[in-house]
Protein backbone atom coordinates (compact mmCIF):
# COMPACT_ATOMS: atom_id res chain seq x y z
CA UNK A 1 0.00 0.00 0.00
CA UNK A 2 2.85 2.35 0.84
CA UNK A 3 4.41 1.60 -2.52
CA UNK A 4 1.21 2.56 -4.37
CA UNK A 5 0.96 5.85 -2.46
CA UNK A 6 4.63 6.58 -3.18
CA UNK A 7 4.06 5.90 -6.88
CA UNK A 8 1.05 8.25 -7.02
CA UNK A 9 2.96 11.04 -5.26
CA UNK A 10 5.89 10.57 -7.63
CA UNK A 11 3.60 10.68 -10.68
CA UNK A 12 1.99 13.92 -9.45
CA UNK A 13 5.40 15.49 -8.85
CA UNK A 14 6.58 14.61 -12.36
CA UNK A 15 3.45 16.14 -13.90
CA UNK A 16 3.75 19.26 -11.75
CA UNK A 17 7.42 19.77 -12.63
CA UNK A 18 6.83 19.58 -16.37
CA UNK A 19 4.27 22.43 -16.08
CA UNK A 20 2.29 20.80 -18.83
CA UNK A 21 -0.07 17.86 -18.32
CA UNK A 22 0.36 14.85 -20.51
CA UNK A 23 -2.34 15.09 -23.18
CA UNK A 24 -1.47 13.11 -26.29
CA UNK A 25 -4.89 13.81 -27.85
CA UNK A 26 -4.35 17.58 -27.69
CA UNK A 27 -0.86 17.73 -29.19
CA UNK A 28 -1.51 16.71 -32.79
CA UNK A 29 -1.27 19.09 -35.72
CA UNK A 30 -1.97 18.93 -39.43
CA UNK A 31 0.73 17.40 -41.59
CA UNK A 32 2.91 19.48 -43.85
CA UNK A 33 3.84 18.34 -47.32
CA UNK A 34 7.26 17.43 -46.00
CA UNK A 35 5.74 15.03 -43.45
CA UNK A 36 3.45 13.40 -46.04
CA UNK A 37 6.38 12.86 -48.42
CA UNK A 38 8.69 11.66 -45.64
CA UNK A 39 6.23 9.06 -44.37
CA UNK A 40 4.73 8.31 -47.81
CA UNK A 41 1.16 8.72 -46.57
CA UNK A 42 -1.66 8.36 -49.10
CA UNK A 43 -4.01 10.94 -47.62
CA UNK A 44 -4.48 14.67 -48.12
CA UNK A 45 -3.08 17.31 -45.78
CA UNK A 46 -6.55 17.84 -44.29
CA UNK A 47 -6.86 14.15 -43.39
CA UNK A 48 -3.31 13.75 -42.04
CA UNK A 49 -2.54 14.16 -38.33
CA UNK A 50 0.99 14.56 -36.95
CA UNK A 51 1.57 13.90 -33.24
CA UNK A 52 5.29 14.69 -33.40
CA UNK A 53 6.53 17.98 -31.99
CA UNK A 54 8.95 18.80 -34.83
CA UNK A 55 9.28 18.39 -38.57
CA UNK A 56 11.49 15.50 -39.75
CA UNK A 57 15.14 16.16 -40.53
CA UNK A 58 17.62 14.20 -42.63
CA UNK A 59 18.82 12.09 -39.71
CA UNK A 60 15.31 11.44 -38.29
CA UNK A 61 14.45 7.78 -37.68
CA UNK A 62 11.70 7.21 -40.23
CA UNK A 63 10.08 4.27 -38.46
CA UNK A 64 9.74 6.02 -35.10
CA UNK A 65 8.64 9.33 -36.61
CA UNK A 66 6.03 7.90 -38.99
CA UNK A 67 4.50 5.77 -36.24
CA UNK A 68 2.99 9.00 -34.87
CA UNK A 69 1.66 10.21 -38.23
CA UNK A 70 -1.84 8.96 -39.06
CA UNK A 71 -4.51 9.42 -41.69
CA UNK A 72 -7.86 10.28 -40.12
CA UNK A 73 -11.19 10.65 -41.85
CA UNK A 74 -13.08 13.86 -41.11
CA UNK A 75 -16.39 13.57 -39.31
CA UNK A 76 -19.25 14.34 -41.65
CA UNK A 77 -21.52 17.13 -40.51
CA UNK A 78 -24.85 15.54 -41.32
CA UNK A 79 -27.73 16.08 -38.92
CA UNK A 80 -30.70 13.74 -38.83
CA UNK A 81 -33.34 15.26 -36.52
CA UNK A 82 -35.62 13.11 -34.38
CA UNK A 83 -39.05 14.18 -35.69
CA UNK A 84 -41.18 11.73 -37.66
CA UNK A 85 -42.42 12.82 -41.08
CA UNK A 86 -41.71 9.75 -43.22
CA UNK A 87 -40.46 9.88 -46.79
CA UNK A 88 -39.65 7.08 -49.24
CA UNK A 89 -37.36 6.88 -52.22
CA UNK A 90 -38.16 5.43 -55.65
CA UNK A 91 -37.09 1.95 -54.55
CA UNK A 92 -39.45 1.98 -51.56
CA UNK A 93 -36.83 2.54 -48.88
CA UNK A 94 -38.22 4.29 -45.81
CA UNK A 95 -36.63 7.29 -44.02
CA UNK A 96 -37.91 9.07 -40.90
CA UNK A 97 -37.75 12.52 -42.50
CA UNK A 98 -36.25 14.39 -45.46
CA UNK A 99 -33.10 15.38 -43.56
CA UNK A 100 -32.31 11.73 -42.79
CA UNK A 101 -32.77 10.87 -46.48
CA UNK A 102 -30.39 13.68 -47.45
CA UNK A 103 -27.84 12.35 -44.95
CA UNK A 104 -27.97 9.00 -46.75
CA UNK A 105 -26.93 10.73 -49.99
CA UNK A 106 -30.29 11.16 -51.73
CA UNK A 107 -31.48 14.33 -53.46
CA UNK A 108 -34.72 16.11 -52.63
CA UNK A 109 -36.10 15.10 -56.03
CA UNK A 110 -35.50 11.41 -55.25
CA UNK A 111 -37.82 11.26 -52.22
CA UNK A 112 -41.56 11.75 -51.77
CA UNK A 113 -44.04 11.30 -48.93
CA UNK A 114 -44.69 7.64 -48.19
CA UNK A 115 -47.99 5.99 -48.98
CA UNK A 116 -49.77 4.93 -45.80
CA UNK A 117 -49.52 1.26 -44.91
CA UNK A 118 -52.66 -0.84 -45.24
CA UNK A 119 -52.79 -1.88 -41.63
CA UNK A 120 -56.11 -2.49 -39.94
CA UNK A 121 -56.92 -2.08 -36.31
CA UNK A 122 -56.82 -5.31 -34.35
CA UNK A 123 -60.21 -6.54 -33.22
CA UNK A 124 -62.36 -4.69 -35.76
CA UNK A 125 -63.30 -7.75 -37.85
CA UNK A 126 -66.40 -9.72 -37.07
CA UNK A 127 -65.94 -13.22 -35.64
CA UNK A 128 -64.97 -15.67 -38.35
CA UNK A 129 -63.56 -12.98 -40.63
CA UNK A 130 -59.91 -12.24 -41.01
CA UNK A 131 -56.94 -14.31 -41.95
CA UNK A 132 -56.23 -17.69 -40.44
CA UNK A 133 -52.55 -18.56 -40.29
Amino acid sequence: MKLVILFLVLACCVCANTRRPYRPWASSTKCSGKVINFCKKKCSKAECENQNKKEPKRNTNKRNYCRRVKCVKPVESCICPMYHKPVCDEEGNYYDNIECALCEGLDKEDVSPCQPFEIGVIGTEAPGEGVIF
